[in-house]
C-alpha cells in the first residue's frame, strides 16, 4: 500500500507540473497576441494621422502647381484612406506595415516638394558665385544653369523628377572648380615645355661656345707653360670647372629627355587626366593613376625651373 501511495503521488505530480506549464504557454501567447494588437492599434492610428496629413500637404502643393497637378495630383491618397479604413476591425492584418510604409515615403516626397523653392534659390545663388575661368568649366556652368530651369519648371509641373535636374544642377556646380584647375595645370605644363624646349636650345648652343672656349683655353694653357708659369694653375682649374659644368648639363639634358619620354609613355598607356574616367579607371585604379600623373608633371615642372634658374646661378 505504501507503494502503491507513491505511485500515486507521482502520477498527481506530473499532471499538475504538466497543467501548469500549459496554463502558462496559454498565459504567454495571451500577453504577446495582445501586445500585437496593441502596436497594431497604434500603427493604424499613426496611419490615419499620416492620411491627414498628407492629403493637407497635396492640397497646398496643388494650389501652387499649374496644369492637372502632375504626379502629385495623381496619389492615389483616397485608395490608401479605403484599405487603411478596412483594417479596423483587423488591425494586426499583415497589408498595414506597407500601407503606413507608403503613407511614410508620401509625406517625406511632399515635405521635400514644398521645401523646394528655398533649394531652388540657394542653388541659383550659388551659381552666381561660381566663377568659371576655362572654356570647359564655363560650359558645364551653363549646363548646371540650364538643369535647375528644368527642375522649377518640372516642379511648377508637379512632377517629383524635378529632385533629379537639381541634384544634377547641384553636382555639376560642384565640378567646375576641379576643372579650372585642371586648366591651370595643363596651361603650366604647356609652358614648362615650351620653356625646357628653349633651354635646350639654348643649353646646345652654348655647349658649341664651351668647346671652342676649352679648346683655346688648351691652346692658351700651352702657351702658358712656355711664357707664364704662374697662370698655369688657374687656367687648368678653370677648365677643369668648364668641363665639370659641361658634365652636368649633359646629365640635365639627359634627365630631361628620360622626361619626356616618361611622359609620353604615360600619355599612351595612361591617357589623358581627363579622360580616365572615360577608360574605364575606377577606385584605387583611378585614384593611382590621377597621382601618378600628377607627379609626372610636377616633376617636369620642377626640371624647367632648375633649367631656367641655372644660367642665372653661372653668371653669378
Amino acid at each position: 500500500m505504501r507503494s502503491g501511495g507513491r505511485i500515486v503521488d507521482a502520477v498527481k505530480n506530473t499532471v499538475t507540473s504538466i497543467d501548469q506549464k500549459v496554463k502558462s504557454t496559454i498565459s504567454s501567447r495571451k500577453a504577446r497576441r495582445a501586445a500585437q494588437l496593441a502596436k497594431a492599434r497604434q500603427d493604424l492610428a499613426t496611419l490615419n494621422q499620416r492620411i491627414t496629413e498628407i492629403t493637407e500637404k497635396r492640397a497646398w502643393a496643388l494650389s501652387k502647381i499649374d496644369g492637372d497637378g502632375g504626379e502629385v495630383g495623381r496619389l492615389q491618397i483616397g485608395t490608401l484612406k479605403q484599405q487603411a479604413d478596412l483594417l479596423k476591425n483587423s488591425p494586426g492584418a499583415h497589408d498595414l506595415d506597407r500601407l503606413l510604409s507608403t503613407a511614410n515615403q508620401w509625406s517625406a516626397l511632399l515635405d521635400q516638394f514644398q521645401n523646394a523653392p528655398k533649394r531652388f534659390k540657394e542653388q541659383q545663388q550659388r551659381l552666381n558665385d561660381t566663377r568659371a575661368e576655362s572654356a570647359e568649366a564655363r560650359g558645364v556652368l551653363s549646363r548646371a544653369q540650364n538643369q535647375l530651369e528644368s527642375a522649377i519648371k518640372l516642379h511648377q509641373l508637379g512632377n517629383f523628377s524635378y529632385q533629379q535636374s537639381l541634384s544634377d544642377s547641384f553636382n555639376l556646380t560642384s565640378s567646375v572648380a576641379s576643372l579650372d584647375r585642371d586648366a591651370r595645370r595643363r596651361k603650366e605644363l604647356i609652358a614648362a615645355r615650351q620653356e625646357a624646349t628653349k633651354q635646350a636650345a639654348l643649353r646646345k648652343t652654348e655647349k658649341r661656345s664651351l668647346t671652342l672656349k676649352v679648346g683655346g683655353a688648351t691652346g692658351a694653357g700651352f702657351l702658358g707653360l712656355l711664357g707664364v708659369a704662374g697662370n698655369r694653375r688657374r687656367r687648368h682649374i678653370k677648365a677643369q670647372a668648364e668641363e665639370l659644368l659641361a658634365s652636368r648639363q649633359s646629365e640635365m639634358q639627359e634627365t630631361e629627355d628620360r622626361l619626356f619620354e616618361l611622359m609620353d609613355r604615360s600619355a599612351v598607356i595612361v591617357g589623358s587626366f581627363n579622360k580616365l574616367a572615360d577608360r574605364g579607371y575606377s577606385g584605387d585604379t583611378l585614384a593611382l593613376s590621377k597621382q601618378s600623373l600628377k607627379h609626372i608633371d610636377e616633376a617636369f615642372v620642377l626640371s624647367s625651373n632648375v633649367q631656367r634658374a641655372r644660367p642665372s646661378r653661372r653668371r653669378n
